[in-house]
């Protein structure tokens, strides 16, 4: 095919499809986003990006409070402070952003939402509140050949000796012993905190943490409970913007600031491939797997830390 015919076809096609979700209240409005997003069914392997957009007056007011999510559903990646922009003929728009991370490939609950707002300021203020939204998550299609999020291809797995569907209840059980920790990323990830304790030893306790639950915890949350500990610790110890990029922008982020050494650098890249194989190819891991991939980011922890941990 000719190349200017090719580039014309590739225009024709554009992008994968994504649909735009309008939920309204009362005046208020929460857009659901993200990659293949359709129907309210959502890929695993993408972040869901909530937007709240209030139109008024030019003295428009909205209060809204920071959201929480349940650890045992979502991983907050980020949220922005809501921002007000001036419109056309003196209108305002108010305007907050909240990135997602599924946990699983379930159907997921949305946390609550609750925002008030009035215009003109003397009235009364008006709540608008989304409760009970429903996302589903899927994983990869059988016939498709997923690869890792910024890693080169990895080679199919070899069939297990029985299927197993996917331990549902294990994983909104497990939700509660992850809680804690969910709680604590959700906290230090807040603008203007800073960890009570050095990055390393923080890292290291919630390690240790999930290490005493592998034996109760669902296949695969436990490799991702280690991604989150590890990209926030590398994110902390070397400033590295490591929970909003993907493995391989990371990995680059991180060579480019020369703190870590070549055999730490390939020893992360391990790591989080490994974390990343299980998360988006669908991949059981036994417990052994789950013990060792612990095991594993304590030892790069120990070997990068500013004081060896005792």
């Amino acid at each position: 095919m000719p190349r200017a015919a090719l580039l014309v076809l590739l225009l024709l096609l554009g992008p994968a499809r994504t649909d735009v979700i309008s939920l309204e209240d009362r005046g208020a409005i929460l857009q659901l986003s993200g990659d293949e997003l359709t129907k309210r069914t959502f890929r695993f392997s993408g972040i869901l990006k909530l937007t709240l957009l209030v139109e008024g007056g030019p003295d428009l007011e909205v209060e809204a409070p920071d959201i929480e999510v349940n650890p045992g559903e979502w991983v907050l990646v980020s949220q922005s402070k809501g921002e007000t922009t001036t419109l056309e003929k003196g209108k305002r728009r108010w305007r907050k952003e909240v990135e997602l991370d599924p946990i699983a490939p379930v159907k997921l609950t949305l946390p609550v939402i609750v925002l008030r707002h009035r215009h003109p300021p003397e009235r009364e203020w008006i709540t608008s509140r989304w409760e009970g939204v429903v996302i589903e998550v899927v994983g990869p299609a059988p016939e498709e050949n997923p690869t890792v999020r910024g890693q080169l291809p990895i080679e199919p797995v070899p069939p297990g000796p029985g299927s197993h569907p996917f331990p549902t209840s294990e994983v909104i059980a497990v939700g509660m012993v992850l809680a804690a920790l969910g709680a604590l990323a959700w906290w230090c990830s807040r603008p203007g905190v800073r960890p009570a304790l050095p990055a390393d030893q923080r890292a290291l306790g919630e390690l240790q943490r999930l290490s005493a639950q592998v034996v109760i915890a669902a296949p695969g949350t436990t490799h991702l409970g280690v991604s989150v500990v590890v990209r926030r610790y590398v994110e902390e110890r070397f400033g590295v913007q490591a929970p909003r990029q993907t493995t391989e922008e990371l990995l680059q982020a991180a060579r480019a600031c020369d703190s870590l050494s070549p055999d730490a650098l390939a020893e992360l890249e391990s790591l989080l491939g490994e974390c990343d194989r299980v998360k988006f190819t669908g991949v059981m891991p036994a417990r052994e797997d789950s013990e060792a991939v612990v095991t594993q980011a304590c030892q790069f922890v120990r070997d990068t830390s500013v004081v060896p941990a005792s």
